[in-house]
């Protein structure tokens, strides 16, 4: 039988949250795991295609559609078949040739991380169909589930990158670099256990209203982070970065709510109450630990372990 197979990394952005929509330029960086997806001709009815998502080995998720209108057949859940069948019709609607054929498939994704993580089990979902599907990832994303992209860039890149946001009508600009830096052990990402979806966080942040001015400083934020050698000042560089973003969406800086007491800098990540939060300090991996541990969170996961490089 003929088969297909496909991977996209995923994505943690350590800056540019939000601003990135009023065109900040964003730091961002693919991660170690991703999400896989095969696709195998099967010998059920012509036109069959079934679906079966799966996350480190467990099925999670299985539908089956029919015919070029993509008609659910079955489902584990209706929302989200309801939000795969919207991402395959449009794939067809943007290369009408992608599954012309009629023949019947099986498509088995594979996570490999835990899917509340909010790593990206949508953009890696995109990135591979658009793959199979060979229409543009970034014009899928945007006529489907809408954000920046920026997670489409890290699905494919190999290395960490700089992304500017240009409009749903543009392709984004992405520059890779090199961010690795001297004090890489004093980095490490708190997963805080509340995913946040994407188009949820971004209610009531309106980017059009952005001020020029703070779209120009988190974009110097983010170059300084690629420049510096020194704890400290990225630490500064942190601190200053969630002032300015705290005041473009009108909330106060997770610092300031929870981590006061804190030796260094906690920093959000991404959607502002959920996911993953940064942490930037001189302690020992120990002592720092204990702390989140005390605060009710998972041990934090070192920088090194988890970015790829």
């Amino acid at each position: 039988m003929d088969s297909l197979y496909f991977r996209s990394n995923g994505k943690l952005m350590i800056s540019g949250e939000y601003l990135v929509l009023a065109g900040a330029g964003a730091l961002a960086v693919p991660v170690r795991m991703g999400q896989s997806m095969r696709v195998v001709e099967t010998g059920a009815a012509a036109g069959s295609l079934e679906w079966s998502a799966r996350e480190k080995g467990n099925e999670w998720f299985r539908a089956r559609y029919r015919g070029a209108g993509m008609e659910m057949e079955e489902y584990s859940d209706e929302t989200i078949a309801k939000t795969l069948q919207t991402i395959l019709l449009e794939a067809i609607k943007m290369n009408p040739r992608f599954l012309d054929d009629r023949r019947s498939r099986l498509v088995t994704t594979e996570l490999e991380f835990d899917r509340q993580w909010g790593l990206g089990s949508s953009s890696t979902l995109v990135s591979n169909l658009a793959w199979w599907a060979n229409v543009n990832p970034y014009q899928l994303l945007f006529r489907t589930l809408g954000g920046s992209g920026y997670d489409i860039a890290c699905a494919r890149s190999q290395g960490p990158l700089i992304y500017h946001y240009k409009g749903h009508q543009e392709q984004p600009r992405v520059s890779q670099v090199g961010f690795h830096p001297v004090f890489s052990e004093n980095l490490y990402f708190v997963y805080t256990g509340k995913k946040q979806s994407s188009p949820g966080s971004l209610e009531g942040y309106h980017a059009e209203e952005s001020d020029p001015v703070d779209v120009r400083r988190i974009s110097e934020i983010s170059r300084q982070m690629l420049m510096t050698h020194e704890l400290e000042k990225f630490i500064q560089l942190m601190l200053k970065h969630e002032r300015i973003t705290a005041k473009a969406i009108g909330k106060t800086p997770v610092m300031e709510t929870s981590f006061s007491d804190f030796d260094g800098a906690v920093k959000s990540l991404g959607a502002w109450g959920g996911d993953f939060l940064l942490a930037a300090s001189s302690l020992d991996r120990a002592d720092l630990s204990a702390y989140f541990v005390s605060k009710g969170f998972h041990s934090p996961i070192p920088f090194e372990d988890l970015v790829l490089k």
